[in-house]
């Protein structure tokens, strides 16, 4: 009577480690995309709820943007949304000193100004720090721009996110003259509140094409679209 081999064979043990090493690229793939995921659900949380008072806001002010960029006036959009909302103004939050040594930890209570995605890098007194700002476009015009005059607030950009944070303003030339990382920190999107409040993730492709029905300018916006 023959003995049983209840042993692997080489060959059954480098299958068995294939399979093995296979699985385990899948799983770390999984839950990498599921923590990008997550990433992007808070960064686009970030800006509905900025999105959603928005539309209060101009309701309550004659449909004028607020459109001020210093950190300090209370009437910015980083103040007075996030004061509609119940949460921490920019105005509140405190920068490091000039004698910090590791700029790389985060200041409390600015979670809801910082992209989980972006890699943070403030500075000793950058006063403004955000992954999001506004239209540049909308500081120039000022109390000149309004939400009745613009024929599709859907595709008018309000805020986006920005490359650079320390920046309140941000345009389509800050998207393209940077690193596509740091613009399209999303699987090469980016997320933008429009000025009817809603928010979602634009492709690098869709933001930039010559024909994009994204809006920066004011005054095209306001225009007729073409038939």
């Amino acid at each position: 009577m023959k003995k049983s081999n209840l042993g692997f064979s080489l060959v059954e043990l480098m299958v068995v480690i294939g399979i093995l090493i296979i699985l385990s690229g899948l799983i770390g793939t999984g839950v990498s995309r599921l923590r990008a995921n997550g990433k992007r659900t808070q960064c686009m949380n970030n800006l509905r709820a900025y999105g959603t008072e928005l539309v209060s806001y101009l309701d309550d002010n004659k449909g004028r943007f607020p459109t001020s960029t210093d950190k300090n006036d209370l009437r910015a959009w980083f103040n007075i949304l996030a004061e509609r909302l119940k949460r921490p103004r920019m105005a509140d939050l405190v920068p490091p000193q000039q004698d910090a040594t590791d700029f790389s930890v985060r200041i409390p209570n600015d979670d809801d100004f910082i992209c989980p995605s972006m890699v943070y890098e403030r500075k000793a007194h950058q006063a403004y720090y955000c992954s999001y700002a506004i239209n540049k476009d909308l500081v120039n015009m000022g109390k000149k721009a309004r939400i009745q005059n613009i024929k599709d607030p859907s595709y008018f950009i309000f805020l986006c996110e920005t490359p650079t944070p320390a920046n309140a303003m941000v345009d389509l030339n800050t998207l393209t003259s940077n690193n596509e990382n740091l613009s399209y920190r999303h699987r090469s999107s980016t997320i933008a509140c429009f000025a009817d409040g809603h928010v979602d993730a634009i492709t690098k492709t869709a933001m930039e094409e010559s024909d994009s029905v994204y809006k920066w300018n004011y005054n095209v916006a306001i225009e007729e679209p073409e038939k």
